[in-house]
C-alpha cells in the first residue's frame, strides 16, 4: 500500500503544457526538466511506423550522447536491441532490467555493455501501439544502482502517462508530415547518400570533404539538403530517419 502512495505523479498542469506545445523541440525541453526532478537524466522518443506503411521514422528527440547514437547506428544495433524488439511485441511498459534478466544474444548483450560506457545503464520504456503509429518513449535513470531501481519502480505510472501524452501531441504536430510520408519516401541524390553515410560513421564536415574530394561548403550543402528533404532537425536525426527508411544501408 505504501508503495502506491509514494509513487511519482504527473500533474494535470504538466499534461496541459505538453498538449499546447508548438513544436517537438519545445516538448523535449519541457520533458527534460520534469525527468530530472524524477531522477532520470536522458530520454528518447521515436515515432516509428505510420498507417501500416513500414518503418518510417517521422520524428524523434533524444538527449543521449551523439557519440552513442552514431555508434548505435553504425553498428546496426537497432536490429539487435532487445529493448526495441520487446517494444514491438508488447504493449506493456517495462524496465530494461526485465530484458536483461532473460536469455539474450551476444550482440544484444554487447549493446547494453557498450551503452554503459555512456552512463546509460538502467531505464524504462513505454511502447505505444495505435491505429496510425508505433512509438517508443524511454527514460534513463541516474544515481546508484539502488537509486536507479527506486526511480524506475516509483516512476512507472508517471513515465507511462508522460509517454502517452508526448505521443498524442506529436501526432497532432506532425499530422501533415504523417500524411505525406505515408504515401511516398523522399529521394536522395547519390552524393547526398555518400555524405550521409559518412555522417553515420561519425565523420565531421572536413573529414567527409577530404574523403569525397569536395569542399567543406559542398558537404554542408548536401547535408542541409538531406535534412530539408527528411524534415530533420539535426544530422543525427537525418541519419536515423534515412536508416529507418532504407535510404542508406547499414554496413
Amino acid at each position: 500500500m505504501s508503495s502506491l502512495i509514494w509513487q511519482y505523479a504527473i500533474s494535470p498542469e504538466l499534461i496541459e503544457k505538453i498538449q499546447v506545445c508548438s513544436s517537438i523541440s519545445e516538448m523535449e525541453q519541457l520533458v527534460s526538466v520534469l525527468l530530472a526532478d524524477l531522477g532520470f537524466k536522458m530520454a528518447t522518443y521515436h515515432l516509428l511506423r505510420v498507417n501500416g506503411h513500414g518503418d518510417r521514422l517521422l520524428t524523434f528527440f533524444s538527449s543521449y550522447p551523439d557519440e552513442w547514437l552514431h555508434r548505435y547506428i553504425e553498428k546496426g544495433y537497432l536490429f539487435h536491441d532487445v529493448v526495441h524488439e520487446r517494444s514491438r511485441k508488447s504493449v506493456m511498459p517495462f524496465s530494461w532490467q526485465e530484458c536483461q534478466q532473460r536469455e539474450i544474444s551476444t550482440v544484444a548483450g554487447r549493446v547494453f555493455d557498450e551503452a554503459r560506457a555512456f552512463d546509460i545503464r538502467d531505464g524504462f520504456s513505454v511502447p505505444i501501439h495505435g491505429p496510425k503509429a508505433f512509438a517508443v518513449f524511454s527514460a534513463v535513470a541516474q544515481g546508484s544502482a539502488q537509486e536507479r531501481k527506486s526511480s524506475i519502480e516509483l516512476g512507472r505510472g508517471a513515465l507511462t502517462q508522460l509517454g502517452l501524452a508526448i505521443h498524442e501531441r506529436a501526432l497532432v504536430l506532425l499530422a501533415d508530415e504523417i500524411e505525406k510520408n505515408s504515401r511516398i519516401s523522399p529521394r536522395l541524390s547519390p552524393r547526398e547518400i555518400e555524405c550521409l553515410k559518412w555522417v553515420a560513421a561519425g565523420k565531421n564536415t572536413p573529414d567527409i570533404a577530404e574523403i569525397l574530394h569536395i569542399s567543406d561548403k559542398t558537404v554542408v550543402t548536401h547535408i542541409q539538403s538531406v535534412m530539408r528533404k527528411l524534415n530533420a532537425q539535426t544530422r543525427t536525426h537525418a541519419v536515423i530517419k534515412a536508416v529507418s527508411l532504407g535510404l542508406i544501408p547499414l554496413e
